[in-house]
């Protein structure tokens, strides 16, 4: 494997971002996964709530990617639109050359102290990603993009519609940051579909104009897994739908809709 020589997916450049390699997307190379500006724009809800961003769990991140997003010089803006005891409702977008991209609208709620008499959770977990061998994505346009940012780890045959890997990110969003748990989750949801097709995605391309995240807790550490299941129709229409795990069990959900195209000969 080729050594990772981006310091990042990210490097601010004033008020701006200035997207590296490492964003590159599988459908085209001057396009980027939707993972990265999807964690971008979370970060900067996250920086508007400062010291207290922990106290607050984002429930739900409807991600909207509304053309595709280029790798080159970002701007993003987020808002807090209204702020509660128990609820704050917070947007941001992306921005390239003033033509927004993409944008953010999440749901943070504020968690209360442990009580174990209002937990309900079906005890569920998966093998540590220590007991899988690791896999790469093959379906890449270009060899360095976001397959080789981040650590894939399965013991699942590739391609199905079902599908349950780990994942980590070898580089961080921002130099010189640790990146969050609602960040590191965002990176990898968004490649759920790639991970369990059901369709060669050397013969289709499975783009998905949204994603909705929805989590328990943010996750903790550095390891995110995801229990993915896809469906296709026949009509070009596809839904992914996935559970979302760290090391101490379930922490959230996915799901995204799909465009599915047969991919043009190269």
């Amino acid at each position: 494997m080729d050594p990772i020589t981006d310091k990042a997916f990210y490097i601010p450049d004033g008020d701006a971002f200035v997207s590296t390699a490492s964003t590159r997307g599988p459908w085209d190379v001057q396009t980027q996964h939707g993972g990265p500006p999807s964690a971008l724009m979370a970060r900067a809800v996250d920086a508007l709530l400062a010291d207290e961003h922990l106290l607050w769990v984002p429930a739900r991140t409807t991600i909207e990617l509304r053309r595709p997003v280029p790798i080159a010089r970002l701007q993003v803006v987020a808002a807090l639109e209204t702020r509660g005891r128990q609820a704050i409702r917070a947007t941001a977008t992306l921005t390239h050359n003033d033509t927004e991209v993409a944008r953010l609208r999440a749901t943070l709620l504020r968690a209360v102290d442990p009580d174990p008499k209002m937990a309900c959770e079906p005890p569920s977990r998966i093998d540590p990603p220590e007991s899988m061998p690791g896999y790469e994505f093959t379906f890449f346009l270009d060899p360095i993009g976001y397959q080789r940012a981040i650590e894939l780890r399965t013991r699942d045959a590739w391609p199905s519609a079902r599908f349950t890997s780990w994942s980590r990110m070898r580089i961080p969003l921002v130099p010189g940051e640790v990146p969050d748990g609602w960040q590191r989750a965002l990176v990898f949801a968004d490649a759920a579909h790639g991970t369990a097709p059901g369709l060669d995605p050397t013969k289709y391309t499975l783009v998905n104009p949204d994603l909705d995240l929805s989590l328990l807790r943010r996750p903790i550490g550095e390891w995110v897994a995801l229990d993915v299941e896809t469906t296709t129709t026949a009509t070009g229409l596809g839904l992914t739908r996935s559970r979302v795990f760290d090391r101490t069990g379930v922490c959230g959900a996915t799901s995204a809709t799909l465009i599915v195209r047969r991919r043009d000969p190269r």
